[in-house]
């Protein structure tokens, strides 16, 4: 983003360099704007002169790298993205939660130049990277029902390339690492992980996200996922959603058989889900509005799985709503 000469930056990096500008009045003969403020880590830093540049031919060709250096150090390519704008993009994206310093070498640019400042310098500080890494649940891959997937979403501060993502995600089963893929793009990717299998007793899967892929420690993190013995049909998760429209997740062990009809088995304790909806192992109860009440069944009556296994709704599916 460019921002006006009348900007004060100091405040963003607190750096001996910053102290001693030229004035906005005197620098504006020579720069309309720069980039400022806090900054993505593969955000390119621009810069906007106060007239056409002749050394301009057209848009996207490189520029003179030296017009532009930065400490720390940075390697990149300056490009031209119009006759005034000078957009440099690092090769390797800047330090996440770093203080750079930016200086334009005016006697390099302007070859008028006399009397003027020869150089200018502003800072920028690179945001720290986040993650919400979210686990959405089992199921099974095909008719095998031993042979279950792990899928979930990584939804990211800023974007990364899918070749940024390996090693983001480990898991572990019986000693055994599990297969990883990633799907999408920018800020926000699917994962699937791979090969589980359903047993005569249930297990445990240990699945591990390290921020130091990412440049952050501090995202880094654990969870123990429940694998359900083979002959457990159960209710393993109930989730309330607002996205794309207010309505319940509830997830089983197994796939549902869609040939059945819900009607009068799952309702809120304030009342009826306006539709219901089967899809693999997740039941959807749709609501008219965001409700805070519990989950229960309000008839006698039973679920089935592919199998023809039937699960009482009245008996386990009970829970307090928690809204994602």
């Amino acid at each position: 983003m460019l921002a006006g000469l009348l900007v004060f930056l100091s405040q963003s990096c607190n750096r001996d360099p910053l102290a001693n500008q030229p004035s906005a009045e005197e620098i504006s003969a020579y720069l309309t704007g720069f980039s400022n403020g806090v900054i993505g880590p593969r955000q390119p830093v621009r810069v906007q002169f106060a007239q056409p540049m002749a050394e301009f031919s057209e848009a996207e060709t490189s520029a003179p790298a030296d017009w532009l250096s930065f400490d720390p150090s940075t390697t990149g390519q300056a490009k031209w993205e119009n006759s005034r704008t000078l957009r440099f993009e690092p090769a390797a994206g800047w330090t996440p939660g770093q203080d750079y310093i930016a200086t334009v070498h005016l006697d390099r640019a302007i070859d008028t130049l006399e009397s003027g400042p020869k150089t200018y310098t502003f800072g920028f500080r690179v945001r720290e990277q986040s993650l919400r890494f979210v686990v959405d649940g089992l199921e099974a891959v095909g008719d095998n029902l031993a042979d279950q997937q792990l899928t979930g979403r990584s939804l990211l501060g800023d974007p990364v390339s899918a070749a940024d993502l390996k090693g983001l995600i480990s898991a572990t089963h019986n000693g055994r690492e599990l297969s990883i893929a990633y799907e999408g793009e920018g800020i926000q990717y699917s994962y699937v992980v791979s090969g589980i299998k359903r047993e005569e007793e249930a297990q445990s899967l240990d699945l591990r996200w390290s921020g130091a892929v990412l440049g952050n420690e501090t995202l880094s993190g654990s969870r123990q996922v429940n694998i359900p013995a083979i002959s457990d049909f159960s209710v393993t998760e109930v989730i309330a959603e607002r996205d794309p429209e207010p309505r319940v997740r509830i997830r089983f062990s197994d796939p549902i058989d869609p040939n059945q009809d819900l009607t009068g088995l799952i309702a809120l304790s304030d009342g009826a889900p306006q539709r219901t909806r089967i899809s693999g192992n997740i039941v959807y109860a749709y609501l008219n509005e965001d409700r805070s009440g519990g989950l229960a069944g309000r008839s006698p009556g039973s679920l089935s799985n592919l199998r023809q296994q039937r699960h009482p709704v009245s008996a386990r599916v009970q829970s307090r709503l928690r809204w994602q």
